[in-house]
């Protein structure tokens, strides 16, 4: 099993060298040839994009191989490269729309793990972010939702996962919720909680209140 585990580790972090080593190059020969910023951009893009799905063919061939389940991995890949189309598409540099980000980094993680009920997403939101927090609560949602559906609806009929976003004077709120069978207040962190408290105190400075009852309820409130 640890052999199994040390293999794992080694493949995957091959693909993701394979994604920096590539952006790094490409950057290097833009500068070099005096390239415009939309010309860097669209062979960033391409290049990003290549590898990403590089990098998740690799974690299939390994899951079949090993016979051990990497949708949570998968997940994550997906969430990253979504921030990155959506943000190849914006025009206005440095203004980012939450509603396409939330979209469809969620629709992505549903058609993923291709539940056998139907499960409704609502996202209300006509907030435009800077860049930087917008990649970072994207992130934070896609680690919820992945959440979600890998724990949340065992033995429903149905889901449904909202997300709400908001601006006021002094701060943004985020609210995300599912009906799902929440979760013990005595449970450990995982990697996924880890890096949602993580970014949101630390990154963010802001604060996060989660509840497993009746669902699970995630509150982000964090300055504008």
């Amino acid at each position: 099993m640890q052999e199994r585990n040390n293999t794992l580790i080694l493949a995957i972090t091959i693909g993701l060298i394979f994604v920096l080593v590539g952006l790094v190059f490409v950057l290097r020969r833009l500068r070099r040839d005096n390239k415009t910023i939309k010309e860097l951009r669209d062979d960033v893009h391409h290049l990003a994009d290549n590898n990403f799905e590089l990098v998740n063919q690799l974690i299939e061939s390994t899951s079949d191989q090993m016979n051990i389940d990497l949708t949570f991995l998968q997940s994550r890949i997906i969430s990253i490269q979504k921030l990155h189309e959506i943000l190849y598409k914006i025009k206005s540099i440095g203004n980012v729309p939450m509603y396409p980000f939330f979209n469809q980094i969620t629709q992505s993680i549903k058609e993923l793990y291709s539940l056998s009920i139907p499960v409704n997403i609502k996202i209300d939101t006509d907030i435009i972010l800077d860049e930087k927090r917008a990649k970072l609560l994207a992130r934070v949602v896609g680690e919820l939702t992945t959440n979600t559906f890998k724990y949340a609806f065992t033995g429903n009929d149905n889901g449904e996962i909202i997300i709400k976003f908001t601006q006021t004077e002094q701060q943004f709120r985020l609210e995300y919720s599912d009906n799902g069978k929440g979760f013990s207040e005595n449970v450990s962190d995982s990697f996924g909680r880890r890096f949602i408290k993580n970014t949101v105190k630390s990154t963010l400075k802001g604060t996060l209140e989660m509840s497993g009852t009746d669902g699970m309820k995630a509150i982000i409130v964090f300055p504008t």
